[in-house]
């Protein structure tokens, strides 16, 4: 099976997830569709967006004898359609925020269209919080608008599996590893660490904002500037 190391945000997702399993949240993106609503037409222009990004087209598989997956690249994207009449949008995003996604076999992406009493839709798209975030599903949306208006699709995409592999090349290099050895050394030093906005755990009430004062050394403070 050909696949991909997850990246560094997508280990670190799948091991809190492992850990509590409501630990992250899905990512979710909502646009307005206003004019003369062409549902196929819509549902094609979904299709052709994810075909463009691997992220969106990428299972999860653990082989066995392996503590993490791997990303696997699908040839189409499985994507889970589907036309709502009358559902309120607001009430929907909280359910497929809920969504238990089944990350060897997807689907994935799950792509909502409510059509809304007063002649709009809304489009809501919902994914996995380790494939893709919240910006990239706006991209994603951009790219639909375009397709769906019979515009030329943008320049090719940087993959997301390349970007990976990138990273851990980055991490693994010997021009990174002063800020590797200083990081490990000071990281002993630091505070616990605060919940990301994207976890959650069992017995939080929901997003709590905070700051954390960090001391750091005058020469990195130097270096930076």
């Amino acid at each position: 099976m050909e696949g991909y190391r997850l990246s560094p945000q997508q280990k670190r997702a799948w091991l809190v997830h492992q850990a509590d399993p409501n630990g992250v949240y899905p990512a979710q993106a909502r646009a307005e569709v206003s004019g003369n609503l062409d549902r196929e037409r819509m549902r094609r222009a979904v299709e052709s967006g994810c075909l463009r990004h691997e992220a969106l087209r990428t299972v999860l598989h653990r082989p066995a004898g392996m503590d993490l997956p791997i990303q696997v690249i699908q040839p189409t994207p499985r994507v889970a359609y589907a036309v709502h009449d009358g559902t309120d949008p607001a009430d929907l995003a909280q359910a497929r925020a809920d969504t238990d996604f089944d990350l060897p076999d997807g689907p994935l992406v799950l792509a909502d269209l409510v059509l809304r009493p007063d002649s709009r839709a809304e489009l809501l798209l919902t994914t996995p919080g380790w494939l893709v975030d919240a910006v990239s599903l706006h991209v994603l949306l951009s790219e639909i608008r375009e397709s769906y208006e019979g515009r030329p699709p943008p320049d090719e995409p940087l993959q997301y599996a390349d970007a990976a592999e990138w990273q851990h090349d980055v991490l693994a290099a010997p021009e990174t590893a002063g800020g590797r050895e200083f990081w490990q050394t000071h990281l002993a030093t630091l505070p616990p660490a605060e919940a990301l906005p994207c976890e959650r755990t069992g017995a939080a009430d929901g997003f709590r904002p905070a700051t954390v004062p960090v001391d750091l050394p005058a020469e990195v403070v130097a270096h930076a500037q």
